[in-house]
């Protein structure tokens, strides 16, 4: 509700997929004829049914008709003018309108773009027009008063603004009901032991006072409660039986409305489960079948998650800094928080561990099983860190950098970097900038003209422009359209979209020298094998063939040999499987599988001038493995895991020339600030240093200038700028 866009605006004609033509009129002739004419009767005066008339100069206006404040943002909309010389229509776009809605808190001297939607209306006499054109923002605000500006502007220099003053208010009331999430037994489980508790793990925490025997029930087979004692901890009720449940019998569970989350809400509906007891108790001790890191392995990571993995389901009450204990070198045990998970227990160094250090990771007998059941005897195993580090960090400015973002696009034009798009906390941007390593100086990237705001698009620097294409703005609507940004003149252009690609996401894009090659991806009817090449010499686009072209996918990589585009990984049933595409002759060839990687998607590839590597990514698992293509003699051959860095996705990759620069990523929801060179030549990884690095991010960008790597994005989306720093190998 806090983020409402403005499609109840839209009547029938402008529904995706935007395609307006005056020829709709006919179906609002036969619908209703006498409506119709009474329409072009009242012709021409905007949102009353007519078309505008912006014709006069400084025809330029905006308002605020709605403010509301909340802690940490206020939520304004309104409408604004349409421009004179710059409308247009009808594609359903807000860009129809010629106009660009920006915002700033003066307060604080944050700015950022609005979001902007039109509405059409169509009569007898006059045909199809833009009627109405409105604007909505989400802007970050402090404490105290925050004076909130909003201006609209077209590029003919009809501007208009308008102001408010607001103070953060209170916080939206929490009417979102609580689940369960976890159940111990599950439903449906058999063999279950009559020594077992009964557990249930809510999606939010619970008022205690609503957790009572008579909203938590465990009923026989007859459907006669049983008695015995319930608890609340950490979201969990557990209920313990003052006795053993008989032996081959089903119980039911029955949680009921009664159970409220801290503000009140009720479940939606009750939720019941059952199970079915063993013919024996549960006696069995719980057993370690498999630790991390191994046990003796001389190239652990650092940051790595210690844990243990067991046999059965694990007690998360005896997961303890007793139960479970790392020591160092010298048998000191070191700081870290515990805990257990499924079968599973983990432990986080607090302070991450040393490099070039032995460590006895200990698991008690204080660990017991869901029975109570208690290990039978201590499991200890010995592992060591990684011995080097390599490379130093520098810190990149934030003074005029843009606001912190994901999931944008970054290109080295040989002197610059420019960042474009992405994720922010006010949602979907097109604003950008061009960072100068030499000076350590930052420029904003101008906002007339460009593409509207995006992410999970494509960027390539052709030379002498950056070209941006595809991804999803900010209705999360497929796109298939961009724009060429020229840094030395600050400037914007469209480029056609006359037999563009499909719109679409998680694509790729590569530069050919003379064509941007964009394939695959993912569009309004899922994975694609399709794609296109760009010319910007001709502003014209031509299809990719799809003979032989690799299954459909999204989330994979592509590298530019220099004569051919190859294809590797993603989200396809054969992702193990590419293909190299030549526009030469409009072919495609499959590449071999003996020897590939595993099938994953979300990782990186880099093209070392002769070779592909591959690193990475995810298949069910976060990997740590790769591969090297050698697209000559078709083959592939495998990199070490030996010391290589902790599996993740959304990490970048760069070539330094002799060298494979992996960095960040995440694992689960943890960011990562890790990362490894990995020397082709010797097929060897080394430890990035840790010093002074960038904090841990995911689905940020890198690029190599020459004789250093740039990162840059967010750890946190905040009002704040990015981060970034340059890394020295």
């Amino acid at each position: 509700q806090r983020r409402m866009t403005f499609n109840s605006h839209y009547d029938e004609l402008s529904a995706p997929p935007y395609e307006l033509r005056c020829m709709y009129i006919n179906r609002y002739f036969a619908f209703l004829f006498l409506s119709l004419l009474l329409g072009a009767l009242n012709a021409c005066s905007g949102g009353d049914g007519t078309p505008p008339d912006d014709t006069t100069p400084n025809a330029g206006w905006i308002t605020i008709d709605s403010v509301s404040a909340y802690p940490d943002e206020a939520y304004l909309s309104g409408e604004a003018f349409i421009s004179p010389t710059w409308f247009r229509c009808c594609t359903g776009s807000a860009e129809d309108t010629g106009v660009t809605v920006t915002w700033t808190n003066l307060t604080t001297n944050v700015s950022g773009a609005a979001n902007q939607s039109v509405r059409y209306r169509c009569t007898i006499l006059i045909g199809c027009y833009i009627s109405d054109h409105y604007w909505s923002a989400n802007i970050p605000i402090v404490a105290g008063n925050n004076r909130l500006q909003v201006t609209a502007s077209d590029p003919s220099g009809n501007i208009g603004t308008d102001e408010t003053t607001v103070a953060p208010g209170p916080p939206p009331p929490d009417t979102i009901p609580p689940t369960v999430t976890l159940t111990s037994p599950e439903d449906n489980e058999t063999d279950v032991g009559v020594n077992r508790v009964v557990t249930a793990s809510f999606s939010e925490p619970i008022d205690p006072a609503t957790i009572t025997t008579a909203s938590f029930i465990l009923s026989d087979s007859g459907g006669t409660p049983v008695p015995g004692s319930l608890s609340y901890a950490d979201t969990t009720a557990t209920y313990t039986p003052n006795a053993d449940l008989d032996f081959a019998s089903t119980y039911t569970v029955r949680i009921t409305q009664a159970i409220q989350d801290l503000a009140g809400n009720p479940l939606v509906s009750e939720y019941n489960w059952s199970f079915t007891t063993g013919i024996a108790p549960d006696t069995t001790p719980p057993s370690v079948t498999s630790v991390n890191p191994q046990d003796n392995e001389l190239c652990a990571d650092p940051n790595v998650l210690i844990s243990a993995s067991f046999n059965e389901p694990i007690d998360a009450a005896t997961a303890t800094t007793s139960s479970f204990i790392v020591n160092n070198a010298m048998g000191d045990p070191i700081p870290g928080t515990v805990w257990a998970s499924g079968s599973a227990i983990y432990f986080d160094a607090l302070l991450g561990l040393a490099y070039n250090t032995a460590y006895t990771a200990t698991v008690t007998t204080d660990v017991r099983d869901l029975a109570g059941n208690a290990m039978s005897s201590n499991e200890s195993w010995s592992f060591t860190t990684q011995p080097t580090v390599s490379g130093s960090w520098q810190p990149v400015s934030e003074v005029a950098a843009p606001l912190s973002r994901s999931n944008h696009t970054a290109v080295w034009t040989g002197s610059k970097m420019i960042i474009w798009g992405g994720n922010s906390i006010n949602g979907k941007l097109n604003t950008g900038g061009r960072y100068d390593p030499t000076t350590d100086t930052w420029q904003s990237t101008t906002t007339t003209s460009a593409p509207i705001a995006r992410t999970d698009h494509s960027a390539v620097w052709t030379g002498s422009e950056m070209i941006v294409w595809g991804g999803l703005d900010a209705n999360l609507n497929y796109l298939n359209t961009g724009a060429r940004y020229n840094p030395v003149t600050d400037r914007w252009q469209a480029i056609s979209t006359t037999g563009a690609p499909d719109a679409r996401r998680w694509h790729i894009a590569v530069w050919t020298g003379s064509e941007m090659i964009v394939w695959g991806g993912q569009g309004d009817n899922g994975s694609l094998n399709t794609g296109g090449r760009y010319d910007p010499v001709l502003n014209t686009w031509q299809s990719l063939s799809t003979t032989n072209a690799p299954d459909a996918r999204y989330l994979h990589t592509a590298v530019w040999t220099g004569t051919e585009m190859i294809i590797w990984g993603g989200s396809g049933i054969s992702s193990n499987i590419g293909g190299r595409y030549n526009p030469t002759n409009n072919t495609w060839q499959t590449m071999t599988d003996v020897a590939a990687p595993s099938a994953r998607l979300n990782h990186t590839a880099i093209w070392t001038g002769s070779e592909m590597i591959v690193w990475g990514g995810y298949d069910g698992a976060y990997l740590a493995s790769g591969g090297i293509y050698d697209p000559q003699s078709n083959s592939w051959r495998s990199t070490t895991q030996l010391c290589a860095p902790t599996g993740r996705i959304d990490h970048t990759s760069v070539w330094s020339g002799t060298q494979m620069i992996i960095w960040g990523g995440k694992i689960f929801s943890s960011n990562l600030n890790s990362g490894a060179t990995y020397d082709l030549a010797s097929d060897t990884w080394h430890t990035t240093e840790f010093l002074a690095a960038p904090p841990a991010m995911s689905s940020h960008t890198a690029i190599w200038t020459g004789n250093q790597m740039i990162i840059w994005g967010t750890n946190t989306l905040s009002a704040d700028p990015g981060v970034g720093d340059l890394f020295i190998p």
